[in-house]
């Protein structure tokens, strides 16, 4: 029989979870794929086909997907975390992950997920086209201590485990511009150069 694919990911943006490749009407083989811009197989299984090991293979390959979802997502967030804020020390940085986690649970306009809010066209500057910070946060490691100290920041904002230091900020800017909204929004927190404000 012809060779099929199925995949079975939490995130397809991610391009995680596991793929199933048929090899005859009994034989197939389990593979679990890991996210990112490069994805790598982590693990190979042979399976005879069933119902069953359908099942099994959605189940959990599903559970993979969401682990390497959060993975990600925590990158992610670290990285717009360093690109807009590394310079104002780690409340800093830890603020402008708050404004994205709150922006992705007001949800709406924001996006559904934290991913969708941090690649929202023309919403954190670093990530512009043309910005030269941004091919330094896709180049950065965790090698460099502040982009180290923004996966910490990240996993704990992620997981609940830091209180918000913007008051429930969904913008912010710089004190060396006024952008026009910034009147028609209650302010909440400074923290460095950077002013909050939460939207009705």
């Amino acid at each position: 029989m012809d060779q099929q694919f199925y995949c079975y990911p939490s995130s397809q943006a991610m391009r995680c979870g596991s793929v199933v490749k048929f090899l005859s009407p009994r034989a197939m083989v389990l593979l679990f794929i890991s996210g990112g811009a490069q994805p790598r197989i982590l693990t190979c299984h042979m399976m005879f086909y069933s119902v069953k090991n359908i099942l099994l293979i959605a189940v959990v390959g599903a559970g993979v997907g969401r682990y390497f979802y959060m993975k990600n997502t925590i990158d992610l967030m670290a990285r717009t975390m360093w690109g807009e804020g590394r310079n104002q020390g780690k409340a800093g940085m830890l603020a402008i992950g708050n404004v994205i986690k709150n922006r992705a649970d007001r949800g709406g306009w924001f996006g559904r997920s934290v991913v969708d809010v941090i690649t929202k066209d023309m919403q954190f500057s670093a990530w512009n086209i043309g910005d030269p910070n941004r091919a330094k946060m896709m180049a950065v490691t965790d090698k460099d201590p502040q982009f180290a100290e923004a996966l910490r920041l990240a996993n704990q904002i992620m997981t609940g485990k830091v209180a918000d230091n913007t008051g429930g900020a969904d913008h912010y800017h710089t004190a060396a511009i006024l952008p026009y909204w910034a009147s028609d929004m209650p302010k909440t927190a400074i923290v460095g150069d950077h002013i909050f404000y939460r939207s009705a």
